[in-house]
């Protein structure tokens, strides 16, 4: 390649040089010649030989100054060259194409070496054709600068190929003049590699939006001041609001009230100070539901740009929900495996503690029929006989919280039992506690013991009252039949179905979560000495579970106390049994053979017995009375036997005899037993089942009753 830097200077002093010379030795020959014809003319006249040096003088100068001026012409046609050369040669080396177009017959007159790559041949296969033969050839007739006479035209155009292929373009054209002719200087660059990339682009940003809007989980930009930038479709579809709605907004305000204060805050803090944060958090919908999520949030610093939040969450309210089920049947089983403990604990106590109460009340009986009315004996004797029946009362309680005593459950509506209860504590509370009820017509019956159903009322509205028994208050008694499906049941122990609900709600002071979970153990209370057992809401929860109900507590400190019972409606209305009344003890003449391993009960119950006209045999082995009975069955009229002794049990002990003799009546008695009930006893041919300790009234009424069947 020409460098011009090197040869033009080089050659341009070797033309200039050469020129003045020239111009010189021209400019003496002239003089000299001059001076010859002169001194022929003056026959060597002296002033003629004078007047030979003023022509050579005025030559040199002359010829001098032609000289210097045709060298500046020759200079600046050099200088024209020299630029010309230089245009040429940037053009040709420019990586962009360029083509010389004439505007009148559009003939492409020249092209560089960039354009001729990009046709994909030589300069001359272009030279000489039309230019919307290779450039924009859509346009023919249609050209921005020659038909629409524009000055300059830059726009986006196809050119033809040597292969027929077409390639993108992006050209510029403008009118200029060389050598005082229009021409079109039109130049242009390939622009298809900036295509594939535009595409690319296009195609990746479709995919991330597609990316972003099809993603479930939540994705957010915030700015430092916590309101949200952008959110994908996921985030104002879980929130239930439009995006635009949503934009502008900071995530406190789609909490509740009360954790909003602060929020914005701590949150922008650990952002700025650790660059990130996680955790979890309650959020209210457009509709006002709760919803639990689970974020983590970036600061992010562009380098080009201002800082600003990115984060994703996930819906996570089926999980916390679930975890608090978890959590909740987990406390349940607990509850339960407690109960059931301290319910085999009870059972075995009740039995050693009835068998103790059993002789205490029946010999205190036989001295109280024995000791004139107006004696102070009997007084004495009535409060031990008192003192007896609320120890009894106390094992019954403690065996009903455990689910070990079963009572006789019957159809029955709650309204008039609620309606007996207010009654009674509305005299016996203060009048700065006020009571509301609200108790359903419509509720139906449920299948209970009305003792029992009066026993929780009793016990629930009697804490409520000591709850507010200082500071006053308001104590509510509601009931309502609801439905509970599937999903609405409040306890895994429960089944769908109609309940009678009964809630008692107090304002009173309230409890933490740890009272809450001990309100129901036995011997717990949150009562002054003396005002309590602690055993009021143990057998409360005893009971409505035994009915197959749910018991449930809601308290808050400062927010007093709610308490849910759910009793099952009855599916069928029984005829109601009719009450007993009060009876006479009643005796008779049979004879009867009584059978327990207890020495002091055995005496008691034959002296009792005894008195009450009966001819009795006792036994205190089972394994004896058998061989007695074998020897002579038909002595016998009734047989009483215990439940649990040595070597064989009551019911055992029954089979045989009546293997012995169809016949034979028997009553069977217990303190206590898991494995026996009145139905069960029933199934096995046995007339009678009591609980210790009975009564000489319910024992005299029994053997009469069976006595008289026979």
């Amino acid at each position: 390649m020409l460098n011009l830097k090197e040869h033009i200077p080089e050659k341009k002093n070797k033309i200039l040089n050469s020129t003045v010379i020239f111009y010189t030795l021209l400019a003496a020959i002239l003089l000299c010649a001059m001076s010859f014809v002169q001194k022929i003319i003056a026959g060597y006249n002296p002033f003629v030989l004078k007047a030979y040096y003023i022509p050579l003088i005025f030559g040199s100068v002359a010829g001098f100054l032609i000289g210097s001026y045709l060298k500046k012409l020759k200079l600046t046609a050099i200088v024209l060259q020299e630029n010309i050369l230089i245009q040429h040669m940037m053009m040709e080396n420019l990586p962009a194409g360029i083509i010389i177009v004439d505007p009148g017959t559009r003939v492409i007159e020249d092209v560089n070496k960039a354009a001729a790559l990009m046709y994909g041949s030589h300069k001359e296969a272009i030279i000489g054709h039309q230019c919307h033969s290779y450039i924009c050839p859509a346009e023919k007739g249609l050209c921005p600068i020659c038909d629409l006479n524009q000055e300059i035209d830059n726009s986006e155009r196809e050119m033809i190929c040597s292969d027929g292929s077409r390639r993108p373009i992006l050209k510029s054209v403008k009118r200029i003049q060389i050598q005082g002719k229009d021409k079109l200087l039109e130049c242009f660059i390939d622009i298809t590699e900036i295509k594939k990339t535009k595409k690319s682009l296009i195609e990746s940003e479709k995919q991330f939006q597609d990316l972003f809007n099809s993603i479930t989980d939540l994705i957010y930009t915030q700015d430092l001041q916590g309101h949200f930038i952008t959110v994908n479709p996921a985030t104002h579809r879980i929130f239930g609001y439009d995006k635009d709605d949503f934009l502008g907004r900071k995530i406190a305000e789609f909490m509740e009230p009360d954790r909003q204060s602060g929020l914005t805050t701590r949150y922008l803090d650990v952002i700025r100070q650790q660059g990130h944060h996680e955790g979890k958090g309650c959020y209210l919908t457009k509709t006002g539901e709760k919803i639990y999520l689970e974020y983590k949030s970036s600061l992010v610093k562009p380098d080009d740009g201002e800082p600003y939040i990115s984060g994703m969450a996930r819906d996570v309210t089926e999980k916390i929900i679930s975890e608090k089920k978890v959590k909740n049947l987990q406390e349940q089983v607990a509850q339960s495996q407690k109960m059931e403990a301290i319910g085999t604990l009870a059972g075995g106590i009740a039995h050693d503690f009835n068998n103790i109460l059993f002789p205490i009340m029946g010999h205190t009986q036989m001295l109280m029929k024995d000791v004139d009315e107006n004696s102070s004996i009997k007084t004495s004797l009535d409060k031990i006989y008192a003192g007896a029946i609320r120890a009894s009362d106390l094992v019954r309680q403690i065996l009903t919280f455990s689910r070990q005593e079963s009572n006789q459950l019957k159809p029955m509506k709650i309204q008039p039992v609620i309606k007996e209860v207010l009654k009674l504590i509305r005299s016996t509370i203060p009048t700065t506690i006020e009571i509301k009820s609200d108790i359903q017509a419509d509720c139906n019956s449920i299948k209970a013991d009305p003792t029992q159903i009066h026993q929780i009322i009793m016990n629930l509205t009697t804490n409520a009252y000591h709850a507010m028994e200082e500071i006053g208050g308001e104590l509510n008694v509601n009931l309502k039949q609801v439905e509970l499906s599937e999903s609405d049941i409040v306890s895994s122990d429960m089944v769908s179905g109609k309940y009678a609900c009964l809630t008692i709600t107090d304002t009173g002071n309230g409890m933490d979560k740890e009272l809450t979970q001990k309100i129901f153990d036995p011997f717990f209370t949150t009562k002054e000495r003396g005002k309590g057992t602690g055993m009021g809401l143990s057998v409360v929860h005893g009971i409505v579970t035994g009915m197959q109900g749910k018991i449930m507590v809601d308290s808050e400190p400062g927010k007093g106390t709610k308490f849910h019972v759910y009793m099952p409606i009855a599916k069928t209305i029984e005829k109601q049994q009719r009450t007993n009344t009060e009876e006479s003890i009643q005796g008779g003449t049979e004879h009867i053979f009584l059978v327990d391993d207890e020495k002091d009960i055995i005496e008691m119950e034959k002296e009792v017995l005894e008195r009450l006209g009966y001819k009795v045999t006792s036994c205190s082995s089972s394994l004896e009375t058998l061989e007695i009975f074998r020897a002579a069955p038909d002595r016998f009229d009734l047989v009483i036997t215990d439940m649990q002794m040595p070597n064989m049990s009551g019911d055992k002990l029954s089979a045989e005899l009546t293997k012995i003799c169809p016949d034979i009546p028997i009553l069977l008695c217990t303190g206590f037993s898991n494995i026996m009930s009145e139905e069960k006893a029933t199934s096995l041919g046995i007339n009678g089942f009591l609980l210790k300790p009975i009564v000489m009234k319910d024992l005299s009424r029994k053997i009469r009753d069976v006595l008289d069947k026979k």
